[in-house]
């Protein structure tokens, strides 16, 4: 297991106890008492890639997560910082086959789509790049070890569940995304398969935002 770092600590701590080769703090007392608990775990976040940088400079990254995670709006904004192209594997998909997620869905079910799907991702992570994966992608064990075998870093945008159902919820172009109850049992049932990779929280943060913080030390 990952070393946890415990006893009394603070957002000041942080990058001491980082430093000694924690990955995580336990910090229940201040997130309970902080004013701004988000911006809390934001800072403490932020100093834990400043010690170990969760991107190398030239590396590809998969960014993994949820319908509606921003996975897509990442990609570009990490892509630009990175200097490589930014590749979103449900367009490459849909390029491919001249029809929407929605109709390959719907000629082709589910089963269908992943594979075509699989088939995109071992494309997208023949070069360094940033690419954005679907939904269910990672869940695949074939797709994991592609983006492994290809020296590529997964990053898991672990958005909350309610705040991406808030973003696509019924919208017609996901065909996962029809109903509540069904897209938060799936949200729930990946992500044990999402808690194989690195996790990156939004926290309310601008995709820039995120981009910058998860390079930051390329760039110092």
């Amino acid at each position: 297991m990952a070393p946890v770092a415990i006893g009394g600590l603070t957002g000041a701590d942080a990058r001491d106890c980082f430093e000694a080769g924690a990955e995580a703090l336990a910090m229940v007392s201040a997130v309970a008492r902080a004013e701004d608990p988000a911006g809390l775990l934001w800072e403490v976040q932020a100093e834990r890639w400043k010690v170990r940088p969760p991107v190398a400079p030239g590396q590809g990254v998969v960014l993994l997560g949820g319908s509606g995670a921003g996975k897509s709006a990442l990609a570009p904004a990490l892509a630009g910082r990175l200097g490589l192209p930014a590749l979103d594997t449900d367009q490459v998909v849909v390029a491919e086959q001249g029809s929407s997620i929605a109709a390959i869905f719907a000629a082709r079910g589910e089963a269908g789509f992943r594979a075509l799907e699989a088939r995109a991702v071992r494309d997208c992570v023949r070069a360094p790049a940033v690419v954005a994966l679907g939904g269910g992608a990672w869940e695949d064990p074939a797709i994991r070890e592609a983006v492994r075998a290809a020296g590529f870093r997964p990053l898991w945008l672990a958005e909350v569940p309610e705040q991406a159902w808030a973003r696509v919820g019924r919208d017609p172009a996901r065909p996962l995304a029809v109903s509540r109850e069904p897209f938060m049992a799936r949200w729930s049932g990946r992500s044990a398969a999402w808690w194989l990779a690195p996790m990156v929280l939004p926290l309310g943060r601008t995709p820039q935002a995120l981009a910058e913080a998860l390079v930051y030390q390329n760039f110092v």
